[in-house]
């Protein structure tokens, strides 16, 4: 299960993963935090490689020459926005195309795969540590409820790109017939 857009060494991000992860998406993303600060709003977009492991997110942060790696169980929320990325602890992540390596097509068939593959995974690691910390006494009951919101909103989140996914299918299916019956129509 493992997705490499660009080379793991394009950076040295992988060198911040911890021993015995594996890497299993490497990609490059548009990235962009909104910080608010009284009446002003700073907002702050840069590309960065990414790395996806079993357990965690790995990126560059914007003006910043430390490299970030942040387990799953740490992500507060995770949306999923727009079709083309995703959303860790308010920072988005859009996955990027290369137009020398893929097609636009080919870009957006990689972008639905990713958002009906990774997803899931996310919430089994969540849900593990739910029931982790559920096991462990002394546990302060918010970072309980925090853990259940976010499992319920990526759950939420998962489904609509299910439903989405499944309309696209119905209308491919459609139109697919429409060009069917017309090359019978041709032959006849």
């Amino acid at each position: 299960m493992s997705d490499f857009y660009v080379p793991i060494d394009f950076s040295d991000l992988q060198y911040i993963i911890p021993s015995g992860e594996q890497i299993i998406y490497s990609t490059l993303c548009k990235c962009a935090s909104v910080e608010t600060s009284g009446t002003k709003t700073k907002i702050t977009r840069w590309k960065s490689h990414v790395l996806f492991t079993n357990n965690g997110v790995a990126y560059k942060r914007a003006g910043s020459i430390k490299n970030r790696y942040i387990p799953w169980v740490d992500v507060h929320g995770m949306i999923l926005i727009g079709g083309k990325g995703f959303m860790v602890n308010n920072i988005d992540f859009k996955l990027m195309r290369d137009p020398n390596l893929e097609t636009n097509e080919q870009f957006i068939k990689r972008t639905r795969e990713f958002l009906l593959k990774y997803p899931p995974l996310i919430i089994e690691k969540k849900e593990r540590w739910l029931e982790e910390i559920l096991a462990t006494p002394g546990v302060k009951k918010h970072r309980i409820k925090k853990m259940k919101g976010s499992i319920f909103r990526l759950k939420a989140n998962y489904d609509r790109i299910l439903a989405k996914e499944q309309q696209a299918q119905a209308k491919e299916q459609k139109i697919q017939a429409k060009k069917e019956k017309k090359q019978a129509k041709k032959k006849k």
